[in-house]
């Protein structure tokens, strides 16, 4: 609480979780372009189409332990990569596959209409 993310000190790392997130989806389209797309997983996972498991997938790789205030407040300060928790948050914003794959509507937090667009050709 009161302590906010430098936005200079973790541009680079955006810009990277940002294009990062891009490519791996075009590959991921690229390669059901050729192949089709992978049967449904069993259980559980069924009840996901590929574009939902793979910002599923994106998320649970961010997965982390919290940290107590005083680490939170460190990493902050001295890491130029954002807490993992932001570092999934922030690149969804930019990102309209992930409000397509999940039908969000335009505007919600995670959906904004305006935002960021980091090394895209065209729209998804």
């Amino acid at each position: 609480p009161g302590v906010c993310l430098n936005g200079e000190n973790t541009q680079g790392e955006n810009i990277a979780d940002n294009g990062g997130i891009q490519a791996a989806y075009k590959a991921l389209k690229a390669y059901e372009s050729l192949n089709g797309p992978d049967p449904r997983l069993p259980g559980f996972a069924s009840n996901f189409n590929s574009d939902q498991l793979f910002f599923l997938t994106f998320a649970q790789t961010w997965c982390d332990q919290d940290y107590d205030e005083l680490m939170y407040k460190i990493a902050i300060a001295t890491d130029v990569h954002s807490p993992a928790y932001y570092r999934v948050l922030g690149t969804i914003q930019n990102f309209p596959a992930f409000r397509n794959a999940f039908n969000c509507p335009v505007n919600t937090p995670y959906t904004p209409e305006m935002h960021c667009d980091v090394w895209t050709s065209k729209p998804f």
